[in-house]
């Protein structure tokens, strides 16, 4: 289920968040509870982006936060080719979809 009409799903495309970034993202920050924003908030510190000053407090900000730093990720990926985890680990894309993961292994 999808909160994104119909009308901008044809005009945008369904599929614009499946690509390495955002897949890996979503498979470090899903938990029982839904998002794991403590270990988002460290992902956005270890790549240089300080989240602070979106707001957290009105209903529906998990969902806006994660939709906001995977945008902001997803553009520091494009421009450094990598991504900085917890763990002293780090993902390098090589392109948008492929990734080689070094903390694969640990993780």
């Amino acid at each position: 289920m999808t909160v994104v009409p119909r009308k901008s799903q044809e005009r945008h495309g369904k599929k614009n968040h499946c690509n390495s970034p955002a897949l890996l993202l979503e498979a470090i920050l899903r938990n029982e509870d839904g998002l794991n924003i403590q270990t988002l908030d460290e992902i956005c510190a270890l790549n240089g982006m300080d989240i602070s000053k979106y707001d957290r407090t009105i209903r529906g900000w998990q969902g806006r936060l994660r939709m906001t730093t995977h945008t902001l990720l997803n553009t520091h990926v494009k421009r450094t080719g990598e991504l900085k985890l917890p763990g002293g680990r780090k993902a390098t894309f090589v392109n948008d979809v492929s990734c080689i993961l070094s903390w694969h292994e640990a993780w």
